[in-house]
């Protein structure tokens, strides 16, 4: 169960979600100055405590026990996944000749015959189709300054065996890596949401694991990667993960290291 806090809320009182032991994250907007040290008492399953964007001093003091939980979410409307008109009209090129915006923020697009490329540090974005349909990528490097990465992104790179998902990223975003020829994939724990479709027709894939961190799957996460034969999630979330991928519970498997 996840909850969001309406922006019209100013004080979060003393037992407000005690015992609510399937709560697993909450969203707390900026409106909100004051919470009692007990509001979460009791919260068993709380595993992320959502809030925006250049708040977290502010909520390190309002939630000192459930510091480790904190995740800022939203990102400026201007770094959006989207690829603009005035971000090509203004697009830094790189010697690869990959495509930035002007602050180096989003990276918008790449060129087809790339084979390996190290994605620049200080890139926020991983824009919409960055990557996709270019049969000759096989390795990316994204550094942990990336929090999101974009719709259909890597989508149709049918050589792409091997990326790293850095601690920084929150989102992936709708068919991320559909089609690629990804083998084992870990997901960090920083991840919160997964979209529709986004390791579909992944052939090759066998392997993914899952971190705690995640609230939300989209639709038909892994449909027709039909070599898939594990998807290893941390102790305890059984029961989570199977209302968030129905149609694969037969491939979870629970890890006591993780």
């Amino acid at each position: 169960m996840s909850v969001t806090i309406s922006n019209k809320v100013t004080k979060i009182g003393f037992g407000t979600f005690g015992g609510c032991s399937k709560l697993i994250s909450v969203t707390i907007p900026n409106s909100v100055t004051s919470i009692d040290e007990n509001a979460f008492e009791g919260c068993s399953s709380l595993s992320s405590i959502i809030i925006p964007a250049g708040t977290k001093r502010k909520f390190k003091k309002l939630l000192p026990d459930h510091i480790n939980k904190l995740v800022e979410k939203d990102v400026d409307e201007n770094y959006s996944t989207e690829v603009t008109d005035a971000d090509l009209a203004n697009a830094w090129t790189d010697e690869y000749g990959v495509k930035y915006n002007a602050d180096r923020r989003k990276l918008l697009q790449a060129p087809k015959d790339i084979v390996e490329y190290s994605i620049l540090n200080g890139t926020l974005i991983i824009c919409d189709n960055a990557f996709s349909w270019n049969d000759n990528l096989k390795k990316v490097t994204i550094p942990d300054s990336v929090i999101t990465i974009g719709n259909y992104s890597f989508s149709m790179c049918r050589n792409l065996s091997k990326i790293n998902i850095p601690h920084s990223i929150k989102n992936i975003e709708e068919k991320a890596f559909w089609w690629t020829n990804l083998k084992q994939v870990t997901i960090p724990n920083s991840v919160i949401e997964i979209g529709d479709e986004a390791f579909s027709y992944c052939l090759s894939l066998i392997e993914i694991i899952l971190p705690s961190s995640v609230i939300k799957i989209g639709r038909n996460t892994f449909y027709e990667s039909t070599n898939l034969e594990r998807i290893i999630i941390p102790s305890g979330l059984l029961d989570r993960y199977v209302s968030l991928l129905p149609n694969n519970k037969y491939h979870l498997r629970e890890n006591r290291e993780l």
